[in-house]
């Protein structure tokens, strides 16, 4: 019986981009709320984290805020900070 381990492929090209990753179908990143944004951003980079994604405002005018990091796979990683 093979493990998921030894079907595993690495990820496609599409999926490592922002961009591209967002509009194909399917899971393709999950979220976490954050007190703070920016500073959650300086304490990553200051650790090598990538960021994948500049910081961006929701576009609805709520005030929310959000950018993407990546995982040591590439996975996204949103990070999410209400206004409220």
């Amino acid at each position: 019986m093979l493990s998921t381990k030894d079907s595993a492929s690495p990820m496609a090209t599409e999926r490592k981009e922002a961009v591209s990753n967002l509009s194909i179908g399917g899971i393709n990143h999950f979220a976490i709320v954050v007190d703070d944004l920016d500073e959650t951003v300086a304490e990553l980079q200051a650790s090598g984290v990538e960021l994948a994604y500049t910081v961006n405002d929701v576009p609805d005018s709520s005030g929310d805020r959000w950018t993407f990091i990546r995982d040591n796979e590439g996975m996204l990683i949103e990070l999410y900070q209400s206004a409220s």
